[in-house]
């Protein structure tokens, strides 16, 4: 074979070398975009879709230059073509042949490899089925005057193929049979057989196999005519191949620029979810597009058509006497010869340009690839070699020729490799993997390699083509991300990621040898200080020494690693029982104890260290006991540092349980399971309602109406109190709006709590509410927060109040007598109300200290000017004591339980004072 057959054939290399290897250098930004034609029988947004991986990769492999994709039909592009505004091709074999005769045309730079069932693909052919039980239709012969089922006649594999066939066989498709076209798919022409409409079907090679994996068809309905032998093709045929769709480049594109395109999809590796997008595998060397224009020519399918009108016009005006004279016939039969001749010899010319083009093409590619490749013979003796295959190896092309690759061999593979390679060499003539070679200077090199068995025509091996690419830079960049992806970088130690590995393993081998296992979570005490005193690097130096102490001190199989910053976790394996950890965990402790020299320097710290054991009684993850240890650890800080604590189960899962309360309030708060009921507050003197309370209720879908003590205290000091909170404002003002369109205007208190009510933004997001309910006047809203909260933060929450009440919202101290305020405390909190903790108000009947309090509290509002309501007024005869007090404002279940809002309105009808109330208040003179 020539060299430049050897340059075709090292391409076939490249349909399984790597995607992401190509070294395409970089086109200039000023470079003009690529178009790229694609025939299309779908919809645009379909094709572009499925054709953008190809243009991506394209794109990518040249370097970023634009690649423009024109999905056109057959008519759309013949007027692409005749344009000029076309660089390269992609389409069917027939229309090839059909653009080749009129158009400037490269050969085809590339195949498509299609997948079909699991296999890959680079050609295809046509199969002809009968039902089984036609025992008369036997031979192509048979088919005279019979029922043929097809696709359609511009079918290369649903048809022509098959047409091929029958002409040779003496029929002329379709005047010879009754032909019945079903379009597409070719699941169709099967049908009409099955359904007795057809004698035969013609189908592509591969539909009778998806049809039958499908369950569509019975295995035994149907037989095969005609059939033809593949022993490398999967599906059965009944005609030749013919390959599939070629990539072809116009005239004007440069050989360098074409040379580049072919590289890039020879060397296209698409990812899984590419391949299934663009229902391709990739691209492969160039096939043997002749077969395709020999069947065009035979059917006489464009452009081949039209049969060549011989006139001799011409000739008589010229040779009109000659022909009088009787030599007109011998001379015109000259020159029939001689038209056939110029035509033969033009063709032939036309031919040789083009393979001149792909030799050239494949030579370019050759030598400007950044790939080594090497070419050898059936026996392993190298045939050539391209000058990227010295640049990795070092030897040069004569140094190498006539050698035996295994001159590369570096002995890191093992026999049983080589064997595997060859074996998968031989059965599929292609083998793809990493191997270690060294190259002449006696380094070792890794390098991605793509070896092809090339055949002749007779099966035999004719050549093997190898493409390989140093990846040592890449392997050795893997080595350090793989480092760094399971250690710390400063101290060496396994890191988080590699911890849980390794304890997902103790674990494992402690059940399965009865053992048991320990984690301790270490932090160091005093640590910081030390960081911000001498800087950072003094700190990860500090650590550093202390994790090779701790290293030092471990038995064999225990584990320390560091999980960042100054936390660590000790992992103690294969232990007959837990309490073997404790000493350890003691020593680790003790020499983290242990002064650490720093040049000049002694720097001393402790650490503190949570334990957890496993198995335990329940079923425990690694990040449970990593959890586990966390907590104790954190207990022995609370206890004093520098000790271990063990991990408290009763501790834990009262925090677990809480997580779940919080959880499901949270839950609740989304499904809109609260509600709000609404306590009336009365003027006991005039029995005038002055206002209600919004009241947070649960309605549990299990437990029912839940009062808000059975949930609350969950959520205190959490960010849900806050998102409850504001519910509740945002519920209450929305209320206001439907009770103001009822006529009633009835002023609702919101309880607020201390977390919620210190927020920095608490009075921007009050502004917000109020805007989204501009009709409800802010003079109808009032706020409650607990006496103990507001002396918490008494200058925060004073200049709340005073920036709520110059919107026009008035507060209230609930639960006053509580908090032990102090005179000052009261003067500087700007409330408007005080609510008397309704403790004090209940017992008063009966118990003269609470009494004395409610009397006091009543005095202190009188000097300070402050409205008073008492809270929990039970009775009437609570209210008349209070009026005698008095105390003319109140609230309680001897006034109203609370309520749904919706049955506010009835009640404010029917409301009446109790009679004794304004008897009393006849008697009294009130605040």
């Amino acid at each position: 074979m020539n060299k430049l057959l050897c340059i075709g054939l090292l391409l076939l290399s490249s349909t399984l070398a790597m995607g992401n290897t190509i070294n395409t250098p970089p086109l200039p930004a000023s470079e003009p975009p690529l178009h790229l034609g694609v025939l299309a029988f779908r919809p645009l947004p379909e094709t572009l879709h499925r054709w953008q991986p190809l243009q991506q990769e394209l794109s990518r492999a040249l370097g970023g230059r634009e690649v423009r994709l024109l999905p056109a039909s057959y008519e759309d592009l013949e007027m692409l073509l005749a344009g000029d505004q076309l660089d390269f091709v992609l389409t069917n074999p027939s229309h090839y042949i059909q653009l080749r005769n009129r158009n400037p045309l490269s050969g085809a730079l590339a195949t498509l490899v299609v997948e079909e069932q699991g296999y890959a693909l680079t050609g295809f052919g046509g199969v002809i089925l009968t039902r089984a039980d036609r025992n008369d239709l036997q031979h192509l012969s048979d088919l005279r005057g019979k029922r043929l089922a097809a696709v359609s006649t511009s079918s290369l594999g649903g048809y022509q193929a098959q047409a091929l066939e029958l002409m040779n066989a003496g029929l002329r498709l379709p005047y010879d049979v009754e032909l019945t076209l079903t379009g597409m798919p070719h699941d169709a022409a099967i049908h009409a057989l099955l359904a007795d409409k057809a004698d035969v079907a013609l189908v592509r090679s591969g539909v009778y196999e998806s049809m039958l994996a499908e369950n569509l068809i019975p295995a035994d309905a149907l037989r095969q005519l005609n059939p033809l032998n593949q022993p490398r093709y999967p599906f059965i045929l009944s005609t030749p191949l013919y390959p599939e769709w070629p990539f072809i480049a116009l005239e004007q594109v440069d050989q360098k620029l074409a040379a580049q395109v072919t590289a890039a999809l020879l060397l296209m590796e698409l990812t899984p979810e590419q391949q299934q997008q663009t229902g391709i595998l990739g691209f492969s060397i160039p096939a043997d597009y002749h077969l395709v224009e020999t069947l065009a020519r035979q059917l006489r399918l464009p452009p081949f058509d039209q049969t060549p009108v011989i006139t001799l016009q011409d000739l008589w005006e010229q040779y009109a006497v000659l022909i009088l004279f009787g030599t007109g016939i011998p001379l015109l039969l000259f020159l029939l010869v001689l038209l056939r001749h110029n035509r033969e010899l033009n063709r032939s010319n036309h031919q040789l340009r083009i393979e001149q083009q792909k030799s050239q093409l494949a030579a370019s590619v050759f030598s400007h690839a950044s790939e080594g490749i090497i070419i050898t013979a059936p026996d392993g003796s190298i045939l050539d070699v391209n000058q990227a295959f010295s640049d990795i190896t070092g030897y040069s092309r004569d140094e190498v020729l006539g050698q035996n690759p295994r001159l590369l061999k570096s002995d890191r593979q093992p026999a049983e490799f080589y064997q595997q390679m060859w074996q998968t060499l031989l059965t599929q003539d292609y083998w793809f993997g990493e191997i270690w070679n060294r190259n002449k200077e006696g380094e070792v090199f890794a390098e991605q390699l793509a070896i092809n068995a090339v055949r002749d025509d007779t099966g035999q091996i004719s050549h093997f083509v190898g493409l390989f690419s140093d990846v040592t830079h890449q392997k050795l960049q893997q080595q350090q991300l793989e480092y760094i992806a399971h250690y710390d970088v400063l101290t060496g130690l396994p890191n988080r990621v590699l911890l849980a590995e390794k304890m997902r393993s103790a674990m494992r081998q402690a059940q399965q040898q009865d053992a048991c296992l320990a984690v301790s979570f270490i932090d160091l005490d005093g640590f910081k200080e030390i960081n911000d005193l001498y800087t950072h690097e003094v700190g990860d130096q500090l650590l550093a020494a202390l994790a090779s102490r701790m290293q030092k001190n471990l038995r064999d199989g225990d584990i320390v690693a560091r999980l960042g910053g100054d936390e660590f976790v000790a992992l103690f394996t294969l232990l007959d029982k837990p309490e073997d950890s404790l000493h350890r965990v003691e020593e680790l402790l003790e020499v983290l104890r242990q002064p650490v020299r720093l040049g000049q320097r002694h720097l001393q710290v402790s650490a503190s260290a949570g334990l957890t054991f496993f198995p335990q009684d329940d079923a425990t993850e690694a990040d449970q006991l990593l959890r586990q240890a966390d907590q104790a650890m954190y207990q022995a800080k609370l206890s004093g540092k520098n000790r271990w604590q063990l991990f408290d189960a009763e501790r834990d899962r009262n925090l677990r349980g809480h997580n779940e309360n919080l959880d499901r309030i949270r839950l609740g708060l989304e499904q809109q399971e609260f509600v709000l009921y609404y306590q009336p507050k009365v003027n006991l003197r005039t029995g005038a309602v002055i206002g209600a309370e919004a009241l947070i209720r649960w309605q549990h879908p299990e437990r029912g109406l839940l009062a808000p003590g059975q949930f609350l205290p969950d959520i205190e000091g959490y960010s849900l109190d806050i998102s409850v909170g504001e519910w509740v404002l945002e519920t209450a003002l929305k209320q206001l709006r439907q009770w103001l369109a009822l006529g009633i205007e009835l002023p609702i208190s919101v309880n607020i709590a201390g977390h919620h009510l210190q927020q920095a933004n608490f009075e921007d997001r009050l502004v917000e509410l109020l805007q989204d309910y501009p009709d409800v006047p802010t003079r109808l809203l009032e706020l409650e927060v607990l006496e103990t909260s507001a002396l918490q933060d008494i200058e925060h929450v004073s200049s709340v109040i005073r920036s709520c009440s110059r919107l026009g919202i008035e507060f209230a101290l609930d639960d006053f007598g509580t908090g032990y305020s102090s005179l000052t405390y009261l003067k500087r909190l700007p409330a408007h109300s005080l609510k008397i903790d309704q403790s004090f108000v209940r017992d008063m009947l009966d118990n003269e200290d609470d009494l004395a309090i409610l009397q006091g509290i009543l005095g202190l509002a009188k000097a300070f000017q402050r409205q008073v309501i008492a809270e929990g007024m039970e009775t009437a005869e609570h209210g008349s004591l209070l009026l005698k007090l008095g105390c003319e404002l109140a609230q309680g279940y001897g006034i109203a339980r609370p309520m749904p809002a919706h049955l506010m309105a009835d009640w404010l009808k029917n409301w009446q004072p109790h009679p004794d109330w304004a008897a009393q208040a006849d008697s009294n003179t009130f605040l």
